[in-house]
């Protein structure tokens, strides 16, 4: 009897030790396949906000600026020096519009002077047509001037009538000239920026790709084609 009772609590013991054991590694396999799931999830998640995030960057990035120069060309032939400030050339503007403040000025002074030199040339003439006129109703002989005050670079200056006269068309010429430079400066304006936003959007990278390619050139004596090869550069 006491020999059974032992047998058998031998046998309950190592059921319920083999239990326990099979237990414990069904709950420690569980528990890895579970971590390894969750730990799969939790990466897959990341890895989704990380493209989530790189996606938004790219749509909200900024784009590089091109230059286009057809668009530069226009914007300076509108209005002198918008094509240099598109194309980030900003300096330049002072330089097209210092070339007009010139032209005007020099406009604005041949102009003056042309204005003086005509009143009086007018005047003396006048004045010696009346002269001869009234000594032709009085049958005498004319007196006739031969000098008119002008008021030249700040002093009274005497001019004889032919002095009047060749200042009036040396200062007339000059004015119409320098007026030409007007359109010379603009075009400059245009011609400048047109080079410059070609320029800059040249693409000025060293990326050569050379290929050596197989190349079969017919040959007119043997009627057959030659086999050869040919270097082929490819600027990027």
């Amino acid at each position: 009897m006491d020999r059974s009772v032992n047998i058998l609590q031998k046998l309950i013991f190592i059921f319920l030790f083999a239990f326990l054991f099979f237990s414990q590694n069904v709950t420690g396999q569980i528990s890895a396949q579970d971590s390894i799931r969750i730990k799969g999830i939790s990466t897959m998640k990341m890895d989704t906000i990380k493209v989530a995030k790189i996606i938004n960057l790219d749509s909200t990035a900024k784009k590089p600026f091109k230059i286009i120069p057809r668009l530069a060309t226009k914007r300076s032939a509108m209005v002198p020096g918008w094509g240099q400030i598109y194309i980030k050339q900003g300096w330049f503007v002072p330089v097209i519009y210092g070339g007009f403040a010139t032209t005007g000025y020099f406009i604005a002074r041949w102009q003056k002077n042309y204005k003086v030199f005509r009143t009086a040339y007018f005047a003396i003439s006048a004045e010696n047509d009346k002269r001869t006129l009234e000594a032709k109703e009085a049958g005498t002989t004319a007196t006739l001037l031969d000098k008119y005050p002008v008021k030249y670079k700040g002093e009274i200056t005497e001019f004889s009538i032919a002095n009047l006269k060749s200042g009036t068309n040396f200062y007339r010429r000059n004015r119409d000239f320098t007026m030409l430079l007007v359109p010379v400066v603009w075009a400059i304006n245009i011609l400048e920026v047109n080079v410059a936003a070609h320029l800059k959007s040249f693409d000025m990278t060293d990326d050569i790709t050379m290929k050596i390619e197989p190349s079969f050139q017919p040959n007119p004596l043997s009627g057959m084609p030659t086999a050869g090869g040919r270097v082929v550069f490819a600027f990027r």
